[in-house]
């Protein structure tokens, strides 16, 4: 039997290996592995993807504070193993696996047997209610760690100066620890994926619009399949303070609709 490794391909391996399988007309020489893209033809990746040479204009994109080390965590090595536990299988005739650990570092192992094979992914996150769960459901920062990691202020900063309280920082607060949270997971997700597979994603209220926003980043808003209405009560809550809702979201992309269909 093997060695088990003890390292994860890099979110930027896993890249660079599924790009060189499928834009080989892009290459000025064809490279022996992914690690030697010396050869890509910047004007040829472009007009394979049909951008223009000149300057593209800028478009809207969801940010908030701590994108950026979200994507670094998604694009890391794992330096872990699955440790086997035979005592608790039910036998080497089954086919299915049962894997427990913290989920990022999980996406990141299946990489090394499952990259570009799997059909359907179905994710039910923290849905950012604020409720008590076994798992952090949620994910406010406190109105002085929002504004450092903001930038609005620094560390030091007095109370009263270098403070801008504004609504869609106040706003902001309460969204950004969730959306660094989903936004590497769905990135390794999509890793995952064989080019006609798909993912589920439920989701409510809360943080639909930001996953919404995420997803089209990530999957391409032209391969949302559709986002379904799922009907999770059958009658209302007279204590509800406003509206009684009864539904959830479940947003379906495709890595790729074309080949889907």
């Amino acid at each position: 039997m093997p060695p088990l490794s003890l390292r994860s391909p890099s979110g930027t391996e896993i890249i660079r290996t599924r790009l060189l399988k499928r834009l080989h007309e892009c290459m000025a020489a064809q490279p022996q592995s992914a690690a030697d893209l010396g050869g890509i033809s910047a004007e040829n990746l472009a007009q394979a993807l049909g951008l223009s040479s000149q300057e593209q204009k800028p478009q809207a994109v969801l940010s908030w504070p701590g994108k950026r080390e979200a994507l670094q965590k998604a694009l890391e090595p794992c330096l872990k193993t699955f440790q086997p536990r035979p005592e608790l299988s039910w036998g080497s005739f089954s086919e299915n696996l049962y894997l427990e650990g913290d989920n990022l570092e999980v996406l990141k192992l299946l990489g090394l047997s499952y990259n570009c094979a799997v059909k359907v992914i179905y994710i039910d996150p923290p849905y950012n209610t604020g409720k008590d769960f076994v798992y952090n459901d949620n994910f406010t920062q406190s109105r002085d760690d929002y504004e450092v990691s903001a930038g609005v202020r620094s560390q030091d900063a007095d109370n009263l100066s270098l403070r801008l309280r504004t609504n869609k920082e106040t706003d902001g607060r309460y969204h950004s620890n969730w959306c660094s949270l989903i936004y590497p997971r769905l990135l390794l997700a999509r890793q995952l994926l064989r080019d006609d597979g798909v993912i589920f994603i439920s989701i409510d209220d809360y943080e639909q619009h930001n996953l919404k926003l995420i997803c089209d980043e990530i999957f391409g808003a032209a391969n949302l399949v559709t986002q379904l209405v799922w009907q999770r009560a059958y009658s209302p809550k007279n204590d509800a303070k406003f509206v009684s809702t009864s539904h959830d979201y479940v947003l379906m992309y495709a890595y790729d609709k074309v080949a889907f269909e």
